[in-house]
């Protein structure tokens, strides 16, 4: 259902938040494992292509646009999501290979993978409190709390 609404590039980083919760709660294991990808592959790419576009820039001479770029590579680089989506894709593959595993051996050797794996210095207290959260909160529908009088199922 999050593919119908074309959400692009950037949007994945903002907008992400209101089907990923959905997603892992509902146990839809595909479609949640093919956003996380999604918002892990528009991260990767813009690392690696952010050099280009500083240089470019650079070389325009539209120094603002490089104070720029370096601010978004610095909150994108810290991001919620992607924080996020990294712990939830390890979770999947814990889950799925749960399932499949037929002994703990199996089990222990894969959470000792991705603990390896895993990058824990984002995780660290200091990591943590330069941690950006950008998602775009004017897209949050309100939620009116039913008054006292109202909806009997409140």
């Amino acid at each position: 259902f999050f593919k119908e609404l074309d959400v692009k590039h950037i949007q994945l980083d903002t907008l992400s938040h209101h089907a990923l919760g959905a997603l892992a709660g509902g146990w839809m294991g595909d479609s949640l494992r093919g956003l996380l990808n999604e918002v892990l592959r528009m991260h990767k790419t813009h690392q690696r292509d952010a050099a280009d576009s500083l240089m470019l820039a650079y070389d325009q001479g539209t120094f603002c646009k490089v104070l720029e770029f370096v601010g978004f590579k610095d909150r994108l680089k810290n991001s919620h999501t992607l924080a996020i989506a990294t712990c939830e894709l390890n979770l999947q593959q814990l889950r799925d290979s749960y399932h499949a595993a037929s002994d703990v051996g199996e089990i222990e050797t894969l959470v000792a993978a991705l603990c390896q794996g895993a990058p824990l210095e984002k995780f660290s207290k200091e990591a943590l409190g330069l941690m950006r959260f950008n998602w775009d909160l004017a897209t949050q529908p309100p939620w009116h709390c039913p008054s006292p009088g109202g909806w009997a199922g409140a």
